[in-house]
């Protein structure tokens, strides 16, 4: 908006004089749309980084949750590594207890076997 200013003057060090000056003045409207479209990209910069701060945190998030499904599945495949060796181990032992088991078993056949004779040795 343009405008037009007439000026006069008096006193030192002139006695009189007059003048005119002229301009331009921007309109109020014109101040507030160049405020609100700074406002406007404030608010836009304040969103983007709001979204990127979102997806961020939505990363860590699934890295998080990545991180805690493998440590389940390592501590299940631990698990059934420890339950493997602990039938390994059982099973050892119902070996060793059904070979000693039949140990036994051939002793006491052994030892029936040599009772008639020395049954037949104490007999005269």
């Amino acid at each position: 908006d343009w405008y037009v200013e007439p000026r006069i003057r008096g006193g030192y060090p002139f006695i009189a004089g007059a003048g005119v000056a002229a301009g331009w003045r921007p309109k109020k409207n014109e101040k507030l749309g160049s405020r609100s479209e700074e406002l406007e990209a404030g608010q836009q910069e304040a969103a983007r980084l709001q979204e990127e701060q979102r997806q961020e945190a939505a990363r860590q998030e699934t890295a998080r949750q990545q991180e805690a499904v493998r440590q389940e599945a390592e501590e299940k495949r631990q698990a059934e590594i420890l339950r493997q060796a602990e039938a390994q181990q059982q099973e050892a032992a119902r070996q060793e207890a059904e070979e000693k088991q039949q140990a036994e078993i051939l002793q006491q056949v052994e030892a029936q076997q040599q009772e008639p004779a020395r049954h037949e040795a104490a007999v005269p």
